[in-house]
């Protein structure tokens, strides 16, 4: 149920907004809201008015076909906990996030999971104090550089994935607090980029690691020095 509010009356700071582009064929756009989660959040398109939403499934209509479509959200009070593509619907309809805002997110696992075209060009960080998980994130986003050079990443236990068939990613991981971390399994999978600096990680929790690095060639010297850092460390073996 969606219901209409005066954009005067939401009285917000839009850097608080979690801010979308897409581009459609069909003039709509389907938000990968998830089923049985709760909502409470307004969102606007292309600088319109703000519409209040409150229940787990939206379709946005009357979008422009072939134009970059501008969709942002502002929760209220935690009220957009998951926006989870995972490989379906309308993947290949975003194009970008251009900002993460404040929203604290409940799951982030398969959230662009098969967003080929987004590109990503936030560059603040997206806030990740209730997360678990990072598994698939950013799986076979094929388009996709994100800057993840600043995330707190603290509070994660599972990055199963999360770059895994990102082929042209080229993150910046080398400052990641991975403490708590205990599976690696498929992180870096086929990317192109051998600059990858995960050397000074902390990989003290880590139980499973299976082709982390397969299909990545990273430069020798620093999968050499990752080695031999991580071998001075008391990994967890179960």
């Amino acid at each position: 149920m969606n219901r209409g509010i005066n954009a005067s009356r939401h009285r917000h700071n839009p850097l608080n907004d979690f801010v979308t582009t897409w581009e459609t064929t069909d003039t709509t756009a389907i938000i990968p809201l998830t089923l049985g989660q709760t909502y409470n959040f307004n969102y606007s398109v292309n600088g319109g008015s703000f519409i209040n939403h409150t229940s787990d499934t939206l379709t946005v209509t009357g979008l422009t076909n072939g134009i970059p479509q501008e969709i942002r959200f502002s929760p209220n009070n935690g009220g957009f906990p998951e926006f989870t593509f995972n490989n379906l619907g309308d993947k290949d309809k975003i194009i970008d996030v251009s900002q993460w805002g404040t929203n604290v997110w409940a799951s982030v696992s398969s959230m662009f999971y098969g967003c080929s075209n987004a590109l990503f060009t936030a560059t603040d960080n997206p806030d990740l104090s209730l997360v678990s998980s990072v598994n698939n994130m950013f799986r076979a986003c094929t388009t996709a550089d994100p800057d993840v050079s600043n995330w707190n990443v603290s509070t994660i236990d599972n990055m199963g994935g999360m770059f895994r068939d990102a082929i042209n990613a080229e993150p910046d991981v080398s400052n990641w607090n991975t403490s708590l971390a205990t599976n690696f399994n498929n992180v870096f999978v086929n990317l192109i980029f051998t600059r990858l600096v995960i050397k000074d990680w902390d990989v003290t929790s880590l139980t499973s690691g299976a082709s982390f690095l397969s299909g990545t060639s990273i430069d020798t010297d620093l999968y050499d020095q990752t080695l031999i850092n991580w071998s001075a460390q008391s990994v967890n073996t179960g």
